[in-house]
């Protein structure tokens, strides 16, 4: 019987599946409206579809640590977003961490936060890349919107989603 071997080159593409789950962000502090309170994103992700929501947790305590667990609390929806992506390759060009480059279109459904260029309704093209180690996803300072793709220089392990 005869056997065929296949022998490839290049960039392995992992499946879009890749971030199947529920990711929940590190609880950190950001600006709403002029307002510093805790937020914390929850992408959820399915093949190839994601919804992302971030909350607005109570008022930043400036003499409590932003690690601190105010985010376990029910918090209010400040942004909702919805759409679809494509693993396109992992580049393992930087710091020998292999990245998973994310092309997506995504469209607001809630926008009550000023952090992000979108107009409620209106699609828009962003790309990110992401490090994973198992069940952690960290971000990237680079990629961009409308077809950018500014280089990464930083892994920001400082900022994480997990897994949940």
């Amino acid at each position: 019987m005869d056997k065929l071997l296949v022998i490839t080159f290049g960039c392995h593409v992992p499946p879009d599946s890749i971030l199947d789950g529920t990711w929940v962000s590190k609880c950190g502090a950001g600006d709403v409206d002029g307002k510093d309170y805790y937020l914390r994103e929850t992408w959820t992700i399915k093949g190839n579809t994601f919804q992302s929501v971030t909350q607005r947790h109570e008022e930043l305590d400036q003499s409590h640590p932003v690690e601190t667990e105010h985010c376990n609390v029910e918090g209010t929806n400040i942004e909702v977003r919805a759409g679809t992506f494509v693993i396109s390759r992992i580049r393992s060009d930087f710091v020998n961490k292999r990245l998973v480059r994310m092309d997506a279109v995504d469209t607001p459904e809630l926008l009550l936060s000023n952090s992000y260029p979108y107009s409620l309704g209106v699609p828009i093209k962003w790309r990110r890349y992401y490090y994973i180690e198992g069940e952690m996803l960290y971000p990237t300072n680079e990629g961009g919107f409308s077809g950018e793709d500014a280089p990464v220089t930083v892994i920001d392990f400082q900022n994480y989603w997990i897994r949940q």
